[in-house]
């Protein structure tokens, strides 16, 4: 697996495992979750915004968060999707 794959897959989990406490995606509709997808979307905007106006390594940290935020919402929406297949 390519190591930028692997990198971001890690910063995906440590955001999973930060949020466990509110528990798991099993009960949210994809609506809800295609929701919150939208909303982590405006946040990295603006995430990137503020990283162009002040490259440090905070906005480049928020980048990271945002991404990783939306990719997690993608993945449990993908998750989702594949086990209504079955």
């Amino acid at each position: 697996m390519r190591n930028e794959v692997v990198e971001f897959a890690n910063v995906m989990e440590e955001k999973l495992k930060a949020n466990e406490h509110r528990g798991g995606w099993d009960d949210c509709s994809i609506d809800f979750l295609t929701y919150r997808l939208r909303e982590e979307q405006a946040e990295l905007f603006n995430a990137l915004r503020l990283y162009h106006m002040f490259p440090s390594d905070d906005t480049r940290k928020r980048v990271e968060d945002e991404c990783a935020d939306m990719a997690n919402f993608a993945m449990m929406i993908r998750d989702k999707v594949m086990k209504d297949s079955k």
